[in-house]
């Protein structure tokens, strides 16, 4: 892949990623509202008045945008987009419900990043991306209006806004291409690890992938043609580790918690009849195809059932079954 389409396909993704979470965080507040509205002590139609304060802030910022693009450049303009959205989701996370001007204001602040965000991240792609794909990429970024809205429930959302939190500290350049890399890279082996212990029907794994493509192709240096990293090996690398993780690393983490089905643990407690006299001195029992010494402290007679409660060695200590 030359400079020019990588720098295109790394906006379109980093954009697509900021557009996902500045839509979920306009809209979880109305998708979690059943849950929300307890936690925060207030009724639900008060959720509505956050969503009205948010969209309101939205109107505001893109109004007052533009000029704001031109001076300061879209980049600079989505990075202060993305931390608005972010303090005021921090806010509805931390204040309670009593606290409703201060949950006024982050609804309205988290608008106010929200509606920035489409024309800054349009004013990326034009200068990024090629004419004859123009409108392709723009409705891809556009994708993550309705992506964010659709999951604001889901757990993808946290993982799709870890992702953007890494892109928008290289775009704020604070952390270098490598190091996001590296940085996205090792989310995405964290993501391929959580999902074998969470019930998150694979979405994890789907947002380790994401991480893992993005992370590679901002590992090395797209200026320096010495350093580039072809698609050809990004792609096949990126489908065999997940594949790895999936069904080597994930079945084998999960094998170590399956239940027993083998040994003396699977003995305690079963039922068995006695095969000869039992009683302190010794005797026997026929246990899963084979003869096992047994001892008791209660004399047991040949053929009652008994309960076997420990494994001493070869020999197996029982009980009458009562």
């Amino acid at each position: 892949m030359k400079g020019p389409q990588r720098q295109a396909l790394v906006a379109l993704v980093a954009t697509l990623a900021i557009q996902v979470f500045t839509s979920f965080a306009a809209t979880a507040p109305a998708v979690l509202a059943p849950a929300l509205a307890p936690d925060l002590g207030i009724t639900p139609k008060w959720i509505g008045v956050f969503v009205s304060l948010v969209y309101a802030g939205a109107m505001l910022g893109s109004l007052g945008c533009a000029g704001f693009i031109a001076r300061f450049g879209a980049i600079r303009v989505s990075q202060a987009s993305v931390l608005l959205c972010a303090i005021g989701l921090a806010f509805v996370a931390l204040l309670p419900g009593s606290a409703a001007p201060l949950l006024a204001g982050a609804a309205f602040l988290m608008g106010v990043g929200y509606g920035p965000i489409t024309p800054a991240s349009s004013e990326v792609l034009i200068r990024t991306t090629p004419k004859d794909r123009m409108g392709l990429t723009f409705s891809i970024k556009q994708t993550g209006v309705p992506a964010g809205a659709a999951l604001a429930g889901a757990i993808l959302p946290g993982v799709v806004g870890a992702i953007a939190l890494v892109l928008v500290l290289y775009m704020a350049a604070i952390l270098p291409i490598n190091v996001t890399g590296l940085t996205l890279i090792g989310l995405a082996f964290a993501l391929f690890v959580f999902d074998v212990f969470a019930p998150s029907h694979g979405v994890l794994t789907v947002g380790g992938i994401m991480a893992f493509l993005i992370g590679s192709l901002m590992l090395f240096d797209r200026d320096d043609p010495l350093f580039r990293l072809s698609l050809a090996y990004i792609i096949p690398a990126t489908i065999i580790t997940a594949l790895f993780f999936a069904f080597v690393v994930g079945k084998g983490i999960r094998a170590q918690y399956l239940p027993i089905k083998a040994g003396k643990e699977m003995m305690l407690g079963k039922t068995v009849a006695a095969f000869t006299p039992i009683d302190a001195a010794g005797g026997k029992v026929f246990v899963e195809g084979e003869y096992w010494n047994a001892v008791s402290d209660t004399p047991v007679e040949q053929g009652k059932p008994v309960e076997i409660s420990a494994v001493l060695g070869l020999t197996l200590k029982v009980r009458p079954k009562t």
